[in-house]
């Protein structure tokens, strides 16, 4: 299960459903590279290297975000004083498929909750 604390299914173009989440700005960060974020992303990883073989660039996307190369990452960061912003606002591009994906995890690792 995804790490967040509000719904994940809202549309963009929906403006009722969109004025209900006024309180997204009161999201609180959490810590970059945080247990229950690596966790999702490897059990996102482990399923999709099970089941995506047909597709190269979502292969990609799973072999970058196991947990192994998450943690690797870290290592490289100094975390111990950072805390993430709060909420993200990502616009990707269409002409890339899974453009959305590496976006969103970048910003869930660094501690965001994100709208994609």
């Amino acid at each position: 299960m995804i790490p967040t604390q509000f719904p994940s299914n809202v549309v963009a173009n929906d403006f009722e459903q969109l004025t209900k989440f006024k309180d997204l700005v009161n999201i609180y960060p959490l810590s970059p590279f945080s247990k229950d974020i690596i966790d999702f992303t490897s059990n996102l990883s482990s399923n999709l290297l099970k089941t995506a073989r047909q597709f190269p660039d979502v292969m990609t996307f799973a072999f970058w975000c196991r947990k192994g190369s998450l943690q690797k990452m870290a290592e490289k960061q100094d975390i111990s004083q950072r805390k993430g912003r709060g909420l993200v606002f990502h616009i990707t591009p269409s002409n890339i498929p899974v453009n959305f994906a590496f976006s969103t995890i970048t910003g869930l690792l660094t501690g965001n909750a994100n709208i994609v």
